[in-house]
């Protein structure tokens, strides 16, 4: 049996105070009598018992140690050997009584008596594992070993957090130590962590969050800021401290975390299916869109809730697993300010997803005009409010190297929902500002001139007989250099409801200087006398009498019929500009072999058109029906 062995007490002699048996050695504090002095030797044959004192169960520290490992004190009943260490004789040992004892052996140092003897337990059981024979060296290793435990419960430091939609990293620091101090932050703590969240509107709250290796509160793998809801979530974190030598104590701190915005956010969109008609409900219909209709910049964003988001280097978004829906996967294009979902559903089932869309909007900006639209459409085309009170859609069809020719039949030979298409005309400023971030390459216009010569009209599909009666003749030939009799400077639309449409004829808007100031050319110009600056769209250099379209957003120095001549590459056929910088959405003449990114079908006001209604434009008012939320 293991035992360390010491003197039994005299009776009286174990209610002495710690202070009463300062001045005594190991040998009179195991004999209750006074023995002057005495070596090392004495004091192991005293403390230890080699004169046939009383054995102190090994077991019975064991116990000991047991009990303090849940109580302050032990009631040593069963265990009797211990009685050397009730200083007050009241039949239990507390861990000061327990610690001070110990201290008051000669020859033992280090032993820590501050703070309620919270080392007692430490000490119990590093005592309690010593061999026989016990030694006085064994007692001191088992007190130096015992110095090393954590002893003090961990702690959560942090106990309020804000997690802003502006703050793309949505991690703050617990600032999470463990038993002995060590900060998790550094990771050189040992410490389990648990938590559980709640909040008043968010039944999954506790999914939301995780707590990184060290030590931060950060959102779930999967889970996008848009998840959370606004206002205060309570997440209630368990710190464990697992140090080798440890009392394994917990602590539960409740951490209040604050989700809050400086944007608006609208999340009830108000959509119904009452909203839409496509002519037979239950059709399959492929791919729909989302599309910011009121000015927004990069900062605003449309979200889907409770799907998986997945952030992009250029900021768009991509989402997958859509709630109810896993085969859909949407884009959010932060420039365009458009959503578009990528799946097959029949329209109750798109009205379902459409409620899923969030959008949150850059508040500060809003507060101008105090309102915010969306248009919600069953089509990934681009959807606009146009002038003519039918919404237009628009898409963009890559085709590198394509003719004019070819773009303006293509255009024809497609259709919407009976919508018949037509390569776009862009008839007001708005349509363009609307349009221009949601090009997608370089690409061509529905737009010709000189359509007196024959190549030029059957390029753009106009007959002889039409091009006789068109608005704008006669055709002046008796100003500049490289005018001409059959049309040359006077710009019409060829496609759409515009068809046939007068815009304006260019009366001179450029100089070989400015061309050459302009990376254009450095040959001799070929466009008109210079009447305006060169500068865009300068109206001195545009006649617009008796134009029945006066909208134009020419760049600068265009049109100048640059490649001149009467072949196929003589510049009578309108493009337009993308990318970035001035020129993104400016037109310009081109030849119609000369290579192009592609062109864009525009769909509605055509007679004949049938009637369905394929999108929802709602507005928004900020004030009643926009919130401050966590969604980024």
């Amino acid at each position: 049996m293991k035992s360390l062995r010491v003197l039994a007490l005299a009776s009286g002699i174990s209610a002495l105070s710690l202070t009463a048996m300062a001045g005594f050695t190991t040998s009179e504090f195991g004999k209750g009598g006074y023995v002057d002095g005495g070596s090392v030797g004495d004091i192991l044959s005293n403390f230890l018992g080699t004169d046939g004192a009383q054995e102190i169960d090994l077991d019975d520290i064991s116990a000991l140690a047991n009990a303090l490992s849940s109580a302050d004190s032990f009631d040593y009943a069963s265990n009797a050997s211990l009685a050397l260490f009730d200083q007050d004789s009241d039949g239990e040992i507390s861990e000061q009584e327990f610690v001070n004892v110990l201290a008051g052996i000669g020859g033992l140092n280090n032993v820590d008596t501050t703070d309620n003897g919270i080392y007692a337990q430490a000490y119990a059981t590093e005592l309690a594992s010593m061999t026989d024979p016990v030694t006085l060296a064994q007692i001191q290793t088992a007190i130096t070993t015992g110095n090393t435990y954590a002893v003090d419960a961990p702690q959560v430091q942090t106990t309020t957090l804000a997690f802003s939609g502006l703050d793309s990293s949505h991690s703050s620091s617990l600032g999470i130590l463990d038993g002995l101090g060590n900060s998790l932050d550094n990771n050189s703590a040992n410490v389990i962590t648990s938590f559980s969240a709640s909040h008043a509107s968010d039944s999954n709250a506790s999914s939301r969050f995780e707590i990184s290796s060290s030590g931060a509160l950060t959102l779930a793998s999967g889970t996008d800021i848009e998840d959370l809801e606004p206002g205060t979530y309570t997440i209630s974190v368990t710190a464990t401290d697992d140090n080798t030598l440890s009392y394994d104590l917990d602590t539960t701190t409740d951490v209040s975390l604050t989700v809050s915005n400086e944007r608006g956010c609208i999340i009830n969109n108000g959509i119904e299916s009452a909203n839409f008609s496509t002519g037979d409900n239950s059709t399959t219909i492929d791919n729909a869109s989302v599309t910011i209709s009121s000015d927004h910049d990069e900062i605003d964003k449309l979200f889907v809730r409770g799907a998986t988001a997945s952030t992009q280097t250029s900021g768009d978004v991509n989402y997958s697993s859509i709630p109810g829906y896993s085969s859909l996967t949407a884009t959010f294009d932060k420039s365009s300010g458009e959503l578009k979902f990528d799946g097959s559903l029949v329209l109750s089932d798109w009205v379902e997803v459409f409620k899923l869309v969030g959008y949150i909007f850059d508040s500060d900006n809003s507060t101008d005009n105090g309102t915010r639209g969306l248009i919600f459409s069953l089509s990934s085309y681009i959807p606009f409010d146009h002038d003519d009170n039918n919404v237009h859609f628009y898409d963009y069809i890559a085709d590198s190297g394509i003719d004019f020719d070819e773009a303006l039949d293509d255009a024809e030979d497609s259709t919407l929902f009976g919508l018949q298409g037509y390569l776009a005309t862009i008839t007001s400023e708005e349509e363009q500002v609307y349009l221009t971030p949601k090009l997608n390459g370089k690409g061509w216009l529905g737009a010709c001139d000189r359509l007196g010569l024959a190549s030029a009209r059957n390029n753009c599909n106009v007959t002889q007989s039409e091009a006789n009666n068109l608005t704008g003749r006669p055709w002046d030939n008796t100003t500049g250099e490289h005018v001409y009799s059959d049309g040359e400077g006077y710009w019409y639309w060829v496609s759409g409801p515009e068809r046939l449409d007068y815009m304006f004829r260019d009366i001179g808007n450029c100089t070989t200087a400015k061309l050459q100031e302009l990376n254009k050319g450095t040959t001799n110009v070929k466009t008109y006398p210079l009447v305006g600056n060169g500068e865009d769209n300068d109206t001195n250099a545009f006649n617009f009498a008796n134009s029945e379209q006066p909208y134009v957003n020419m760049d600068a120095c265009e049109p100048n019929n640059y490649t001149s001549g009467a072949g196929q590459y003589a510049e009578n056929h309108m493009h337009f500009y993308s990318g970035s910088g001035d020129k993104n959405g400016k037109w310009n003449d081109y030849g119609n072999g000369t290579n192009v990114d592609g062109y864009i079908i525009e769909y509605g006001g055509m007679s004949g058109d049938p009637t369905v209604d394929l999108t929802e434009n709602k507005t928004y008012n900020i004030a009643t029906e926009g919130q401050f939320c966590a969604h980024q």
